[in-house]
This record gives structure tokens, C-alpha cells and sequence, in this order.
């Protein structure tokens, strides 16, 4: 399946063309995983909503 992944073959050919070194992939992913975790604490701290108020404003009450 890695084979087919367009971000897979770009990182290789961006390594390949020596635009981009092995480093500098490592550091990109080390950021993003970073903002991904600081993502989700923030969602999982967050409060959750009643079940009443998860469909507020979705549909409108009246159809007109």
C-alpha cells in the first residue's frame, strides 16, 4: 500500500533529487505529530455537548 501513496513516493523523490534530506523529513514529521497531540488534548479537554443540543440548528424546525 506504501507504494502507492503519493506522499511516500514525493518524500522519495524529493530524497532522491537531494532537495530534501532524511533530517529535514524527520524534523517536518516530529512538528506535525507535535500539532496533531496538541490538537487532540484540546478536543479532549474540551466539554461535550447533551444529546439535546448536538442537533441544534442542524434542521430547521419549520419547513417552509
Amino acid at each position: 500500500m506504501e507504494k502507492k501513496d503519493p506522499i511516500t513516493q514525493y518524500q522519495d523523490y524529493l530524497l532522491q533529487e537531494k532537495i530534501i534530506t532524511k533530517v529535514e523529513i524527520d524534523a517536518f514529521e516530529k512538528k506535525i505529530e507535535t500539532k496533531i497531540q496538541k490538537a487532540v488534548d484540546f478536543a479532549e479537554a474540551g466539554t461535550w455537548e447533551s444529546s439535546t443540543e448536538l442537533t441544534k440548528f442542524v434542521y430547521s424546525e419549520t419547513v417552509t
